[in-house]
């Protein structure tokens, strides 16, 4: 595909560049990406093996984010759904040149969101555009494809972790009692451990709270 081999053709050794400066191997063993939509950043970390803690390889800014702070629970509420996540799918042949669709909803989602439709089709992505998505500048978006391709590439899945923003504890307080709060408190559980893994490890029923060790 032409688009794929623009971005080989531009960023491949920019790629390896950045793992190299962070002193992961590439291709890579893991890869997770961790957004922050107050911030509007994506970070992608990343293990050069299966059993190395994952390192920080750079932060890219959102192009466009749409939405507010909170989760995504209606198809068309233009919101960018908050959770744990894993990147289950990539395609070229796309308005948004390059993109990599996000395994939601999942479990969780699907529960919260009641009888209401929770929508579907969440991507990362160029173009800078965005109704619910993480809109990348093409730019961007080039180098994301290539470190995620390339675990995809040896049999891995990326994690997508999104969180409102860093500071989960001040946005709980200033946060008034209901819904929302509570879902930002399971959250707050998730610390970013040092081997670099948000702890979630399941979603219980009925409430869709997510279980962490």
């Amino acid at each position: 595909m032409k688009r794929v081999e623009e971005a080989r053709a531009a960023k491949l050794s920019v790629v390896k560049e950045l793992f190299a400066g962070a002193g992961v191997g590439f291709p890579p063993a893991r890869v997770l990406l961790r957004g922050f939509k107050r911030e509007r950043v994506l970070e992608l970390w990343a293990a050069g093996a299966p059993s190395d803690a994952l390192v920080h390889v750079t932060t890219y800014g959102f192009c466009r984010a749409s939405g507010r702070l909170g989760p995504k629970r209606e198809k068309g509420d233009a919101q960018v759904p908050e959770g744990f996540y894993t990147i289950d799918g990539y395609t070229a042949a796309t308005r948004y040149y390059l993109a990599m669709t996000v395994s939601y909803p999942n479990a969780s989602d699907r529960i919260l969101a009641g009888e209401a439709d929770p929508g579907d089709a969440i991507m990362i992505h160029g173009r800078c555009a965005s109704v619910g998505c993480l809109s990348m500048s093409d730019e961007r978006i080039q180098e994301i494809w290539i470190a995620a391709t390339a675990l995809r590439d040896r049999g891995g899945v990326v994690a997508l972790h999104v969180f409102p923003q860093r500071d989960l504890r001040a946005l709980i307080a200033s946060t008034e009692p209901g819904p929302k709060r509570v879902f930002w408190r399971t959250r707050r559980r998730a610390r970013f451990l040092p081997a670099g893994e948000a702890p979630a490890r399941g979603v219980d029923r009925p409430g869709g709270r997510y279980r962490f060790r």
